[in-house]
């Protein structure tokens, strides 16, 4: 209730093994699936911290991304979904906004423009303005076709980039998720 309602929460599931953890949590994912969540889990492990220098944080985000699930992919992966149906939902209200037709020039600085506007919330965070950058890549890559493009927009976003140099040339942003910052990407 409290999510629904645009708030957050966060719980740790501790206990035993065999204790009943992961039936426990594959019963509330279930759940909140069917009622239209987005969900992500992780299990802590050495590898996989909250805090670490080592990469054991970007481990945790990194499984954290591969494992975001819908109702519609429940076994995880969900990322390009979530991403495109985003993207699809921001176009349909440039659309409607408009008035302007699909594959007209101006639609897509409209959309351009949706999405800044929707992510101006996020370029207050740390590299919200980039994040706002790499879904209008996103929206390109998508409203063209171009599927390599929007696989390195995904790589980006699974934190999969280890040098900002390569970031760079790929995409034309300046900046990598890593063990400083993944929390705030998150």
């Amino acid at each position: 209730d409290i999510i629904s309602d645009g708030g957050a929460s966060f719980r740790f599931i501790v206990g035993r093994y065999g204790s009943g953890k992961s039936f426990l949590l594959q019963t509330i994912r279930n759940y909140v699936m069917d009622k239209g969540f987005i969900v992500a889990d992780a299990d802590l492990s050495p590898e996989r911290r909250l805090q670490g220098t080592r990469g054991q944080g970007l481990a945790t985000y990194r499984e954290l991304i591969s494992n975001l699930s819908t109702k519609t992919k429940p076994e995880g992966g969900a990322l390009t979904l979530i991403l495109d149906r985003w993207i699809n939902s921001v176009q349909t209200e440039a659309v409607q906004e408009t008035g302007l037709e699909p594959g007209d020039p101006a639609l897509t600085k409209a959309v351009d423009q949706k999405i800044y506007r929707v992510t101006s919330a996020v370029s207050e965070l740390v590299h919200g303005f980039e994040f706002a950058r790499l879904l209008s890549v996103y929206y390109h890559a998508y409203a063209d076709g171009n599927e390599e493009l929007k696989m390195k927009v995904v790589r980006w976003f699974r934190g999969e980039y280890g040098l900002k140099r390569e970031a760079k040339e790929e995409l034309g942003v300046n900046m990598i998720i890593t063990d400083d910052d993944w929390s705030e990407h998150l």
